[in-house]
């Protein structure tokens, strides 16, 4: 048996699917603005938007019945490529509305909104309708929760790790050790401190 028919592909298509029709919605939130400040630029958000939503919620629907277990080799491959397949289509209103005209200055610019480097090539920002640049914000602002997200959840699994290693593992007299000097540190910084 190889090793790629042991991961679950179904799944892996499933969340991709899911992202994307989670981006096609964030995608509509700069419609608003692209109306109100409208040129002839400002559709481009509309339609990247139902490209996006739909694509995902064709991925989405056929794998609906898709086994839910996921695994550290499909929880690899989700993060990897959803990375790249999320910038894919985060590039779409640069490029339809012809405002970043080059494929790989509107996939840097996604790239970097995302990964909230802050980074661009974009030397006039004033000429880019205002819908893309809340677009652009908002890839920001998305990035950022991503990584305050992993950072929580990462810190959680190392606290719960600590934790249920104390609980298990540990006799009863090291806990209340361990316990009064944790108060005692409370008492003395002022902070809880675990670790």
């Amino acid at each position: 048996m190889s090793f790629l028919s042991k991961i679950n592909w179904r799944i892996i298509l499933q969340i991709l699917g899911f992202l994307l029709i989670i981006e096609g919605l964030f995608m509509f939130t700069g419609i608003p603005f692209s109306i109100y400040y409208c040129n002839y630029k400002c559709l481009s958000l509309l339609y990247s938007g139902l490209i996006t939503l739909s694509t995902g919620g064709v991925i989405w629907f056929i794998t609906r019945k898709a086994n839910r277990a996921i695994g550290k080799r499909e929880g690899y491959i989700i993060v990897s490529v959803a990375w790249v397949v999320i910038s894919l289509f985060g590039t779409l209103p640069y490029l339809i509305s012809g405002a970043i005209p080059s494929f790989t200055d509107a996939y840097f610019e996604t790239i970097s909104g995302f990964t909230t480097t802050g980074a661009s090539i974009l030397t006039d920002i004033e000429i880019v309708p205002k819908g893309l640049l809340f677009w652009r914000a908002l890839t920001h602002w998305i990035g950022g929760w991503v990584s305050s997200f992993c950072q929580l959840l990462f810190c959680l699994y190392w606290v719960l790790a600590a934790c249920s290693f104390l609980l298990l593992k540990c006799p009863a007299s090291h806990l209340i050790n361990f316990t009064q000097e944790l108060l005692k540190q409370q008492k003395d910084y002022g902070v809880f401190t675990c670790c």
